[in-house]
């Protein structure tokens, strides 16, 4: 998977690019492969035959960084490269592993240069193993997934808080995930190069990023809970999370079954899925949206009453349930007929969890599997049913999943209150079919939008919820 190191340079700091570079040739073997480009303005000098990419990025006398990345960003997508590494002017790499981590968001690990260090000095400390290196820094690592989805924000002017941004208020509620080293490697090594403050002249814009990054960061803080699983055997109570997940901004995640756990708070939780009988009711109300309550209505009534919202019913029991006793439903079916269609190739015939023909899969989990370990589980597997050529399946949340991909599919698992949606969908027991689900996903999104507002409801990547108090591990 190719490369590329993006640094950004302009005359300014031209002196402290020039240093950069040279530290850098006693460090060459650890570039060697990677491709490196220069973004800069329109008239600077960059030394040497680097691939010098040029742009007006000047704006009122600053320096817009946040662009200058994002110029880095489009060459790195247009070039078909796996790997962004964004250097600014004075990072040189040290040491880089022989294999890069799992996709993500990362950086590189940091020493910092005295102002009196000479080069060799650097290098003789390295080969002693006596450099101390910082886990974090603005020094980004970032995969294709990420740098083809997420651009920086080009109202951050200069330099300052245009990389805490992207991270927490871009790639954060996004649900992008951190890279992840094979050990005994823990990551790219750097030095970032001393530099005085005077450098800086025209690269920053006093406390304006500072407002603009507070402003961005509270509104990108979770408004809502949705609920996750513990002690579950079923890895389709997260598929369905994660599906959700999809249509909201990122949310705190709150145990289904453990209320005493729930994170005190105004924030309004979004109650999807099964809501199993040995599932305690919270003492505030919430948005019932695609619920099923076959074996627990009864049990649950006093919290669905404290919603003031109409309830959101899964499947034609639920519903019925729901009317029966004097409260206002909507029919809406499951956050997974809300997936995305898939138009690609398929290839490979499944048979999940029932003895029919195909690679046999499980949904089966252990009961103590972890949030994270379940949520990307449930990832890989959907991944799995999105492409497959068919499907065989006793489990509901691998049918309807599969109807919403378009993939086709086969139901051979129990008929009962529980699957009462498939009648609805007018499913044929035990017979292959393809459904087009989208009026199902449009009365989903359409509930969701009615009671959380346009704003706050769009589709897009799975993000995966902030667990604020997890389970004792």
């Amino acid at each position: 998977m190719k490369i590329l190191l993006s640094y950004i340079a302009t005359d300014g700091v031209m002196d402290r690019f020039n240093r950069t570079l040279k530290l850098q040739r006693l460090f060459e073997d650890q570039i060697e492969g990677i491709d490196i480009i220069v973004v800069t303005d329109m008239d600077s000098k960059i030394p040497g035959n680097m691939t010098v990419i040029r742009r007006p990025l000047w704006e009122n006398g600053v320096f817009n960084i946040a662009k200058a990345r994002n110029v880095g960003i489009d060459y790195a997508t247009e070039h078909g490269y796996g790997w962004w590494l964004d250097a600014d002017a004075d990072r040189v790499i040290l040491y880089t592993p022989k294999y890069m981590p799992t996709p993500g968001l990362g950086c590189a690990q940091e020493c910092h240069e005295a102002p009196n260090d000479k080069f060799e000095d650097i290098r003789k400390r390295w080969n002693q193993g006596r450099l101390a290196f910082s886990g974090g820094s603005s020094f980004f690592i970032i995969h294709r997934s990420v740098f083809t989805k997420h651009r920086f924000c080009e109202e951050f002017l200069g330099w300052g808080y245009e990389d805490n941004d992207y991270s927490d208020n871009i790639c954060t509620p996004n649900g992008v995930p951190g890279c992840k080293w094979n050990p005994p490697d823990d990551g790219i090594k750097s030095v970032c190069l001393w530099h005085p403050q005077s450098e800086r002249k025209g690269w920053t814009s006093g406390d304006r990023n500072r407002i603009l990054y507070e402003k961005r960061r509270e509104a990108s803080k979770p408004r809502h809970r949705v609920f996750v699983y513990h002690g579950t055997h079923n890895l389709g109570d997260m598929i369905q999370a994660i599906a959700l997940s999809r249509l909201l901004p990122r949310a705190i995640g709150v145990f289904r079954d453990a209320p005493e756990m729930d994170p005190k708070g105004e924030d309004l939780l979004v109650a999807s899925g099964y809501i199993h009988p040995k599932a305690q009711a919270r003492e505030s109300g919430a948005l019932f949206a695609g619920i099923c309550t076959t074996d627990a209505l009864e049990t649950h009534m006093n919290w669905v009453k404290k919603s003031t919202f109409p309830i959101g019913s899964r499947d034609p029991v639920t519903h019925k349930m729901v009317t029966d006793m004097g409260l206002n439903s909507e029919l809406i079916g499951c956050a997974t007929l809300t997936l995305p269609r898939y138009e690609g190739p398929r290839s490979g015939v499944y048979a999940v969890d029932c003895g029919e023909e195909g690679l046999p899969v499980t949904q089966e989990i252990h009961t103590g599997m972890f949030v994270e370990q379940q949520w990307f589980k449930a990832l890989r597997c959907m991944e799995t049913y999105r492409k497959a050529e068919r499907v065989h399946t006793s489990r509901l949340h691998v049918f309807l999943p599969c109807l919403a991909f378009g993939t086709p599919v086969r139901f051979v698992g129990p008929v009962d209150k529980r699957t009462s949606i498939l009648k609805e969908l007018d499913i044929p027991h035990g017979k292959l079919v393809t459904r087009d689900v989208s009026k199902w996903k449009e009365r989903f999104i359409g509930f969701l939008c009615r009671h959380l507002g346009e704003r706050d409801v769009h589709e897009g990547e799975p993000k995966m919820p902030v667990v604020v108090n997890d389970y004792p591990r």
